[in-house]
């Protein structure tokens, strides 16, 4: 009997070691709840035996390649400061100036931008298929027979797979940012999944 009990949580918690331990979608923690429930925080349907690719669990995992956006931007930051002192020390007519200006604030906005871009939709493999989420109420879900060899298409910047007719895409900017190594990993992990279905 003592034998039992003991063994019960060392299975329930290798168990829960394979489980997903954050909502994709919000990142809430969901460690110790149900194998399929909605997210308690933000109420999206949850399977934790998901593979997540992308979103914000990519990111986590891409945490340190973020950091080093971050470092980016102050850097570039310097750079502009930098030059906003000297186009105000040297005499310039008053439009250059401005424009000068416009373009130098318009350069600093968009690079902090790219550099702290954290992607919020995903891709999830579980069990019973595909699953694309975009948002809370964007969700697609394609069982495994209904999903074919994906492939990344660089001219189209998208990962790319067929399901019957249709030629479904995920635009990689919105699931990866520049994550290029994610978007392979990706690829090559719906490619194994179809590859088991196929060699059943």
């Amino acid at each position: 009997m003592n034998g039992d009990a003991d063994a019960t949580p060392a299975v329930a918690a290798s168990g829960e070691a394979e489980l997903l331990t954050a909502c994709p979608l919000c990142g809430y923690v969901l460690t110790g709840l149900p194998v399929e429930h909605n997210c308690p925080e933000c109420g999206f349907a949850v399977d934790r035996r998901w593979e997540v690719h992308g979103g914000l669990l990519g990111a986590r995992v891409s945490r340190k390649r973020w950091h080093i956006g971050k470092l980016g931007f102050v850097l570039f930051s310097v750079y502009v400061a930098i030059w906003v002192i000297v186009i105000l020390l040297v005499p310039l007519p008053r439009f250059d100036r401005r424009m000068l200006m416009v373009i130098m604030t318009a350069a600093l906005l968009l690079a902090g931008w790219v550099a702290l871009y954290r992607p919020r939709q995903f891709i999830a493999l579980g069990p019973a298929g595909l699953v694309i989420v975009r948002s809370r109420k964007r969700v697609r879900r394609f069982a495994w027979r209904e999903v074919g060899h994906a492939q990344y298409d660089l001219l189209r910047k998208s990962i790319a797979f067929k399901s019957g007719d249709e030629v479904v895409r995920i635009k990689v900017f919105n699931a990866f940012g520049s994550d290029i190594s994610a978007v392979d990993t990706c690829v090559r992990a719906i490619n194994q999944k179809v590859r088991v279905l196929d060699s059943r």
